[in-house]
């Protein structure tokens, strides 16, 4: 994967919305990664990144993008692969105790914020997509994973969960990144 660099002045003010405006209208783009100089590490694009490296009061902003339909290819790929992930991680789960794949579901866990993470930089560069309340819900569903998997170790509110809220919201993601 291959990024393209992108530079945008930030002016004295430090204006996260002028900034973000800046950064929304380049279009036919996704912002990936971020960094105050181009000697920087970049660093994600996501808010607290950002919010990060403005603390540090940078003249520019060095954006790494990607062209529009390679990003929204990697994540409904992303999609996909959580998607069978639930699917797997639910069929494992008729045949053993939830505490028991505490290090399977620790790792559906894992690659779900990554999928958050890029759902992340997209909703912050496009904010008129509604994708930020989608995100919200998705965080939420996968919070009530994590509590029906340790609180009460209960392999039907588990599966449950995966079979109803987790993959009905992957499926309502995938339309936006069609």
């Amino acid at each position: 994967m291959e990024f393209t660099t992108h530079v945008i002045a930030v002016g004295e003010a430090n204006d996260i919305n002028r900034i973000l405006k800046s950064i929304s209208s380049l279009r036919g783009f996704a912002v990936v990664n971020i960094a105050p100089s181009s000697e920087m590490k970049s660093v994600l694009f996501c808010e607290e990144n950002l919010h990060a490296i403005l603390a540090g009061t940078p003249t520019a902003l060095y954006l790494e993008v990607l062209p529009q339909a390679q990003y929204k290819g990697l994540v409904r790929d992303k999609i996909d692969q959580m998607e069978q992930a639930a699917a797997s991680l639910r069929a494992i789960l008729r045949a053993h105790y939830v505490s028991d794949l505490s290090d399977q579901i620790r790792e559906f866990l894992h690659q779900m914020e990554q999928l958050v993470m890029m759902l992340g930089c997209h909703a912050l560069q496009n904010p008129e997509s509604g994708l930020s309340a989608k995100i919200g819900l998705l965080q939420d569903i996968l919070k009530q994973l994590v509590a029906s998997s340790t609180e009460p170790g209960d392999n039907v509110s588990c599966m449950d969960c995966l079979q109803y809220k987790i993959l009905p919201a992957l499926k309502i993601l995938r339309k936006v990144f069609r």
